[in-house]
């Protein structure tokens, strides 16, 4: 699910309370891009941990390693194309015909009641 260089927003708090002394955490709602895919050993039903570009941690003496990032806490960003094509419609001229009807029919409303 998960690759280096995609792009993924942070969708939740820390799954522990507590944070390695001057360790940079992941913020909510903030996109960040993956540069590395580790095996989580400790606590496997978090997923995969993740190292991002965006943020560089000292290595931990705890695990002699940087700490990462369960991969729980993220989503992969959905970049959609954006289809305008009803609203570029809208824009269009009304061709003449259909103009004059629709004109016709409400001053026929107007005039002569609405047929009920």
């Amino acid at each position: 699910m998960f690759r280096v260089g995609m792009k993924v927003v942070c969708i939740a708090k820390p799954v522990e309370n507590w944070n390695w002394p001057g360790e940079i955490n992941a913020i909510v709602d903030h996109i960040y891009t993956i540069r590395a895919i580790r095996l989580t050993v400790r606590r496997p039903q978090y997923g995969v941990a993740l190292l991002f570009d965006e943020i560089h941690n000292s290595i931990s003496d705890f695990h002699n390693r940087e700490p990462a990032f369960y991969s729980c806490r993220f989503r992969p960003v959905v970049s959609k194309q954006t289809d305008i094509s009803c609203f570029q419609k809208l824009l269009n001229p009304t061709p003449e015909k259909v103009r004059v009807s629709i004109i016709s029919d409400t001053l026929a409303d107007i005039y002569f009641g609405a047929a009920k």
